[in-house]
């Protein structure tokens, strides 16, 4: 009696053909981060080559418009460590102020923060990204964020009041957050864009490009973000003046107006979370650029001064010679 053969192992093709069934049956049901990690598995186990080798696998595997897909699924994986580019601040436990009245500087005392892991932007980090997919999944989520900025930017901050300050407050904390995890993806991109070394010319033009759209669209949410912190410093002036005298909560309302103010001046937030400090280079470079360039009127006038002054010789030498 013959033994029966065990089972035969399966093949690279086996499995990358299993781990595309898997990753097209979870991209129709819209869940892009269960699509990325099949897509890691599939690399970690050689289903799926590696980095040096995927450009080609893909094009012969999945084609263009699968390739950009799998791009839109990476530029769409949320983060791993936060939810929403958010997370509890450590330096309070959340609470929002230490001890009884002091402000945390951390978090501003709204008890949340950046997550350090993805900048604030919510999305899984770039170094998770397989090389080939990089420039796209920046570039998809730089300008789904430019336009959400701009959106949000259009969005007149309602007026602080004596009545509703504490939910005018609570207001201005969202508005605040939600405008600090866009300007994360900013950075992100900023910074990602250096790290590109061998791009094609036509490529490196658009994410150049892109780039200086990133710079003024930041330097426009500065501005937003400073009037939105002007705007807290006044409720929580106003929380302050309807506190109890020599209270606890009218002196934690009268340190965080006093901290607002003192950001409403800030160059860069330093040590809150606000600070961005790659994307407030690029923008501080951009503006020195700025004001170092000279004027259109200036460099068209240069020119047209040499044109008068050779025609009047001109003239002056053929006075001469008649």
């Amino acid at each position: 009696m013959s033994k029966a053969k065990p089972p035969s192992k399966p093949t690279a093709v086996g499995r990358a053909h299993r781990i595309l069934q898997g990753m097209t049956a979870a991209l129709k049901r819209g869940r892009y981060g269960e699509t990325t990690r099949l897509f890691k598995e599939g690399q970690a186990c050689g289903a799926i080559p590696a980095d040096d080798q995927l450009s080609q696998w893909l094009e012969k595997t999945v084609g263009k418009r699968g390739t950009n897909v799998l791009a839109k699924a990476f530029a769409q994986t949320p983060c791993f460590f936060c939810k929403k580019g958010r997370e509890s601040c450590e330096e309070c436990d959340g609470e929002g102020r230490h001890g009884e009245a002091m402000v945390c500087d951390a978090c501003l005392s709204l008890g949340t923060t950046r997550c350090g892991c993805c900048d604030g932007s919510g999305w899984v980090g770039i170094d998770f990204v397989p090389a080939v997919f990089r420039v796209p999944v920046l570039t998809i989520r730089t300008k789904a964020a430019i336009e959400r900025l701009k959106a949000l930017l259009e969005q007149p901050l309602p007026e602080p009041s004596r009545r509703n300050c504490s939910t005018n407050l609570k207001k201005y904390g969202g508005a605040l957050l939600v405008a600090n995890s866009l300007l994360g993806v900013l950075e992100n991109m900023v910074t990602a864009v250096n790290q590109f070394h061998e791009l094609p010319p036509n490529v490196r033009m658009r994410t150049d490009k892109l780039v200086e759209t990133c710079v003024r669209t930041a330097t426009k949410a500065e501005r937003y973000v400073r009037e939105t912190l002007d705007r807290m410093a006044t409720a929580t002036r106003l929380m302050a003046e309807s506190a109890t005298p020599e209270s606890v909560e009218r002196s934690f309302a009268t340190n965080r107006a006093e901290r607002y103010e003192m950001l409403v001046g800030s160059e860069d937030y330093a040590g809150t979370f606000l600070h961005h400090p790659f994307l407030h280079k690029a923008m501080q470079e951009a503006q020195e650029h700025k004001k170092a360039k000279p004027a259109v009127g200036d460099a068209r006038a240069k020119p047209r001064k040499r044109r008068r002054k050779q025609s009047q010789e001109k003239a002056e030498h053929s006075n001469d010679e008649t």
